[in-house]
């Protein structure tokens, strides 16, 4: 990686001395927007790579799936409390309407 970092610097030097002004700004502008096309491009096929999903559940999946469900039931409970519709209630928590029930037997237990 460095010998070849090492020559490109010495190419970009030579193009950049050797040349009239503007020609070595368009050479090295052209090279410019191709470089980062072409690493643009490689980066995103390694990305993809490092991204590509398991067909099985991760503790990720598991942990992000009980951070969802809590922060769902806890905004279930402060709606009932606040004695909203169970409607409302349904559509901003994404709960079903047995689990709000649930939670307002639960509650009313309390």
């Amino acid at each position: 990686m460095l010998a070849n970092r090492a020559s490109f610097s010495h190419i970009v030097n030579r193009v950049h001395t050797e040349l009239p002004k503007e020609e070595s700004l368009d050479i090295l502008r052209q090279m410019d927007v191709y470089l980062n096309g072409w690493v643009f491009q490689n980066f995103m096929e390694a990305f993809k790579m490092d991204f590509i999903r398991p067909n099985y559940r991760t503790v990720g999946d598991v942990r992000f799936d009980e951070g969802v469900e809590s922060h769902a039931v806890e905004t279930a409970r402060k709606m009932l409390a606040e004695n909203e519709p169970l409607k409302k209630i349904i559509l901003y928590s994404g709960l079903t309407e047995d689990h709000v029930h649930e939670i307002q037997t639960e509650m009313q237990k309390s």
